[in-house]
């Protein structure tokens, strides 16, 4: 037991010092100027494509950003595994953890760097390069398997339920669930005839699930496997010895390989992933902010980088289209590099709070679908603006129209233009949205208690069947009377279904005087467009609901007050005995009534329009 904790305390010293030098070297180097480096030393694809952006496109005003954008990485991955090293938490996924960041951020230094800026002979890049490579790989492997255990082992039965999901095709793809069912028969048969011992597993969709199960499990326990570590390391050392032996040449087979390598980490989030959507809250608290720095940076990242690619196919590459006095092609392949080091930075700023997160704030309101939606409101909002102004600007100049009435012009064609596009992304961002969240984020919100209200226009149905248009106006008129009057009462329209509107205020007083101001802007919309006026029936009911993320409400006491407004008869306001209670006295006689799906009689007071 003591020679197992002095080993222990051993390797987390280590690692302290490896990244307290990889910390100073690499605050060392933000003073030093860039120096473009020759091709002859440069064998990593990254740094051969940057540099020749960098000559080719006259780039020199950022050929320094993905320099010190890598330096922010490397900084940010020894300082976080210095803090675990020096923290007294111990267990193996923070001290795998500790160890991919220390020997990744000393691999990212030397390759990105140290080695195209230092003339280095050939005796130390065959001991340096299978050293770095070595790092490297060990770095990833111990990222991927913090991943798939964090932050606990996956159990069995939560990757049985992801397994059995992932199995079961939605009502949209059944078509799809077939041909795949299908193409699993003939496969099964076709292993049969090759190997018959197999004749005997039976090929259900239990049997398939139970199968990827075992599977799975054994992919994720691989993960944290020694051999599997000890393998990636020896690997590493001779991509490493193949690198520096190449000599300029580049040998890009063996990069291929390496950038094989570096991205295995996604499979780790697989382990994350069941955790998240299967585990208990406080798992998918400190999960969640694993999910929101990157997925944030990523739809920023991507929306621009689309905009620009967008610009640049409406205007021709060669049309000389610039942002910042550079080039606009320049600039979108140069974004394209620098997107890798964006996105590592965000991971590890991700795994710092999901680490060290203390349940002081639920990670999971970021990324709640209002939050989100605005977000990408103000983004898309912003590059139509840029790419609207850019536009009108060419027209002008192409026309050779005057600058001011041909600024208007264009200007107006532009928007005009844009509207059905900005209108088709906006619908499908939120579309997005909604199916990047799972289901229990979507679902989940908070209890609060107000009163629901209920209003609906009797006779609409039949208004339908005989003028479609005016019954059209009439829905339109009672979501507008609702929204204006449901605000100058302190509530709010939640939504509106057909022809019924559902609203929530703080009391019932509140709700009375809202249901009151509706029903008489109801009236004089319907009389302003002079069309008939259809009665109005509503239930009301005060209890404690569970509001959504999306702001919708649920719960019984919402569905108590949808039967109370269809027991309503046209003209009357039905409300609960809790909600009648709530308005100060007024007097109004009560109706026992027996409600559908309500076991007991509920005691009812009918307020008259």
């Amino acid at each position: 037991m003591r020679g197992s904790r002095w080993r222990v305390s051993m390797a987390r010293w280590m690692v302290l010092a490896l990244s307290a030098v990889t910390l100073v070297v690499a605050l060392y180097a933000f003073s030093l100027p860039v120096i473009e480096v020759p091709k002859a030393r440069l064998q990593f694809p990254l740094l051969e494509a940057w540099w020749s952006l960098v000559r080719l496109h006259r780039l020199q005003p950022i050929q320094d950003w993905l320099q010190y954008l890598t330096l922010a990485c490397v900084v940010l991955a020894s300082a976080l595994a210095m803090i675990l090293a020096l923290s007294r938490r111990e267990d193996d996924g923070l001290t795998r953890l500790r160890r991919a960041l220390s020997f990744g951020a000393l691999a990212a230094l030397y390759f990105v760097v140290l080695r195209p800026g230092l003339t280095l002979g050939l005796p130390w890049t065959m001991l340096l390069d299978p050293l770095a490579f070595a790092a490297g790989a060990s770095g990833v492997v111990d990222l991927t398997a913090f991943l798939a255990g964090f932050p606990s082992e996956v159990r069995l039965e939560l990757i049985s339920r992801y397994v059995e999901r992932r199995t079961q095709m939605p009502s949209r793809f059944q078509t799809l669930a077939r041909w795949r069912k299908k193409a699993n028969r003939m496969l099964a048969s076709a292993l049969v005839r090759l190997v018959p011992s197999m004749r005997s597993w039976r090929h259900d969709d239990a049997a398939t699930a139970e199968r990827g199960t075992r599977a799975q499990h054994r992919i994720l326990a691989l993960m944290r496997n020694r051999g599997l570590w000890l393998g990636a390391v020896l690997l590493g050392a001779l991509l490493g010895l193949g690198f520096a032996l190449s000599a300029g040449t580049a040998l890009h087979f063996l990069v291929g390989l390496s950038f094989v390598l570096a991205v295995t980490p996604i499979a780790g989030f697989s382990g994350i992933g069941i955790n998240y959507e299967f585990g208990d809250d406080e798992a998918r608290r400190r999960i969640g902010w694993l999910y929101v720095l990157p997925t944030l940076v990523f739809l920023t990242g991507a929306v621009a980088w689309g905009a620009v690619l967008f610009l640049l196919l409406l205007f021709g590459f060669d049309s000389g289209f610039q942002i910042a006095r550079m080039s606009a092609e320049s600039l979108w392949l140069a974004s394209t590099l620098l997107f890798f080091p964006v996105m590592v930075a965000a991971i590890l700023l991700g795994i710092a709070l999901a680490v060290f997160y203390q349940g002081s704030l639920d990670p999971r309101l970021a990324l709640r679908k209002g939050s989100v939606l605005g977000l990408l409101g103000v983004l898309l909002t912003t590059l139509f603006v840029a790419m609207e102004g850019a536009i009108s600007a060419q027209i002008v100049t192409r026309f050779g129209w005057p600058d001011e009435t041909g600024a208007l012009i264009a200007g107006t064609l532009t928007a005009l233009g844009f509207s059905p596009l900005r209108s088709l992304i906006d619908k499908r961002a939120e579309r997005l949205v909604q199916t990047l969240l799972p289901a229990r984020d979507l679902a989940d919100g908070h209890r609060e208690s107000m009163t629901v209200c209920f209003v609906d226009i009797g006779g609409y149905t039949a208004m339908a069947a005989r003028d479609e248009h005016t019954a059209l106006l009439l829905a339109g008129v009672l979501r507008k009377s609702a929204r204006d009057a449901a605000e100058h009462h302190g509530g709010r329209l939640v939504k509106t279904i057909g022809d019924a509107a559902l609203l929530s205020f703080p009391t019932p007083l509140d709700a009375l005087a809202g249901l009151e101001e509706l029903h008489l802007r109801y009236r004089r919309g319907t009389a302003a467009l002079e069309i008939d006026t259809l009665p109005l029936h509503a239930g009301m009911h005060h209890g404690e609901v569970v509001v959504g993320r999306d702001g919708d409400i649920y719960g019984a006491d919402v569905n108590l007050a949808a039967r109370l407004q269809g027991a309503a008869r046209d003209g009357e306001l039905l409300g609960s005995e809790t909600a009648v209670a709530g308005l100060a006295d007024r007097p109004c006689e009560h109706r026992h009534l027996q409600l559908k799906n309500i076991p007991v009689p509920v005691r009812a007071g009918v307020l008259v329009w």
